[in-house]
């Protein structure tokens, strides 16, 4: 175990103004570290250096709120380039809404969807008015935008539908997302004058909009998915009264059966040339190796890592609580020798300056949570040499149950360490004890073979 005092962190701050004062020799960043008062006409040309664009700009629908606009993309850290792109979409919506005689005071996020999906694309295919949201966001804190949305009938029952998944069942954001994406389509396939009239669903329509929507897929696993949601769907109408819960038995199932496909998992030279390469190659950042060192050695789920809390890291103990997995079961972890110095190496020496109590980080400004770690496993699996479909973080999971179960370790150990809830999930490994199978396999008829 790798025991780090709990003042590493705090040191960690040291590193931080180091890499701050770094990056602020480059003089785009040295635009945004002014720290004096500077009146608007200063803060526009620090962006437009023609008087034109700038007097355009500040005589525009959106002039009086540009200062307030490059503040706050500039105490968010914002590249010069971003800042100076965001300025110029503000003013395209602004003038925008103007020809179509829509008051800043009046305009909603509707308004703002309208103008986006009118905006051309790039050759590469990018929309012109992309980032407008962020934009948005920050003007409405100014008192534009505000305007309230027209809601419909449609709207409020898929907000209660979602309010039930998140409060009833704990779903989280992304599959209620889904969830949410099969319910729109369901009442768009409905007849108008019937779409809220839940008491004429029937089975026969069900079954047609399920295999409607398994058409358009390609795998018995996706089709699950369909099921599954809308199996949720019509458990949400059977609890407002709507239909009788034995309308869910129209939902056609999707056979599968449990434990036909063995788990993908690398093999113990594929792990030392990754585990190798983490150690050895200075390209790999810290916090590229941290990530790979967390799912390869402890067997997290990838979202599991991204989601990792400063506080979820235990120094004096040398442990890792696990808060956020996708069983809803905490579980402490070892923090192995390997894993807590590349953690802080990545605290000391990578991270960026931000408030946000989220381990790993952006390494671009805005300082953000990751959204996903699957690229950076990639990259590095790559430069590993090991490459193939599907090939990705959740291999590093399937490896280390894989080890522990032939390594003889019980199965409710393996189940504690993954964060199983049932000890079927974990069940699946077994196959892959060739050593013991063996063992236990009887003769073939008639001698060898």
């Amino acid at each position: 175990m790798l025991s780090v005092q709990p003042h590493a962190v705090a040191n960690a701050d040291a590193g931080h103004a180091a890499g701050i004062c770094r990056m602020r020799n480059n003089p785009e960043t040295l635009l945004l570290s002014a720290r004096k008062e500077l009146t608007v006409e200063e803060m526009i040309e620090k962006y437009f250096r023609d008087e034109d664009t700038r007097s355009r700009l500040l005589n525009g629908p959106m002039g009086p709120y540009l200062p307030h606009l490059i503040r706050t993309l500039e105490e968010q850290h914002f590249r010069y380039r971003i800042v100076r792109r965001s300025i110029r979409r503000a003013n395209a919506l602004g003038l925008w809404l103007q020809q179509q005689g829509i008051p800043l005071s009046e305009a909603s996020e509707s308004h703002t969807k309208a103008f986006v999906l009118q905006r051309s694309r790039t050759p590469y295919g990018n929309l012109v008015a992309s980032g407008t949201t962020k934009i948005v966001r920050i003007l409405q804190a100014q008192g534009i935008f505000n305007a309230p949305e027209a809601r419909t009938e449609a709207d409020c029952w898929l907000q209660r539908f979602d309010d039930h998944l998140a409060r009833v069942h704990g779903i989280s954001p992304k599959t209620r997302g889904n969830y949410l994406r099969y319910a729109r389509r369901l009442l768009a396939s409905r007849p108008e004058n019937t779409m809220l009239n839940w008491t004429s669903l029937n089975a026969e329509e069900i079954d047609v909009f399920a295999h409607t929507e398994m058409e358009k897929l390609n795998s018995g696993h996706s089709a699950s998915q369909v099921s599954t949601a809308v199996r949720a769907i019509i458990r949400f109408l059977a609890t407002e009264g709507s239909v009788s819960p034995n309308l869910a038995n129209a939902i056609p199932s999707i056979r599968h059966w449990r434990h036909t496909s063995l788990p993908k998992h690398f093999s113990p030279e594929q792990l030392d040339r990754v585990l190798a390469l983490c150690k050895e190659d200075a390209t790999i950042s810290f916090r590229d190796r941290a990530i790979v060192l967390l799912l390869a050695r402890l067997g997290m789920r990838s979202g599991e890592a991204r989601q990792l809390q400063l506080e979820h890291v235990d120094w004096a103990a040398g442990a890792i609580h696990i808060c956020l997995g996708k069983a809803r079961r905490e579980r402490v972890l070892p923090l192995p020798e390997d894993v807590g110095a590349a953690l802080v190496g990545y605290l000391r020496q990578e991270r960026p300056s931000s408030p946000n109590r989220t381990v790993f980080l952006r390494s671009c400004p805005p300082y953000r949570p990751l959204t996903s770690v699957a690229e950076i496993v990639r990259r590095v699996l790559k430069k590993a040499g090991i490459t193939g479909p599907g090939v990705g973080a959740h291999h590093f999971r399937h490896t280390v149950a894989t080890h522990m179960v032939r390594q003889g370790v019980p199965f409710k150990d393996v189940a504690d360490v993954l964060g199983h809830r049932r000890l079927d999930s974990t069940a699946i490994y077994a196959k892959l004890d060739v050593h013991s199978l063996v063992e236990t396999a009887l003769p073939w008829p008639g001698g060898l073979q």
